[in-house]
């Protein structure tokens, strides 16, 4: 868990996109790279929020007991 006054890991993802899209303007500069990136950065985003939503990764698969038994997902 981290300190309500840091940057959320949302932001500090957004961070690192700004600034490699300064860094790097010569190759930020075509529009087929700006839409897949900014694609890739929202889809990113959204993905890191649904197991924020509900309550993290379920246990299923993840289980070492259940794996040392002999249970194996799939």
């Amino acid at each position: 868990m981290k300190h309500p006054s840091e940057p959320s890991h949302t932001d500090a993802l957004l961070d690192v996109v700004a600034e490699i899209s300064t860094s790097q303007r010569a190759a930020f500069a075509n529009e087929f790279t700006q839409r897949k990136t900014t694609f890739m950065a929202f889809n990113l985003l959204h993905a890191a929020r649904m197991p924020k939503a509900q309550d993290g990764y379920p246990a299923v698969g993840n289980v070492r007991m259940q794996w040392d038994a002999g249970c194996k997902p799939g």
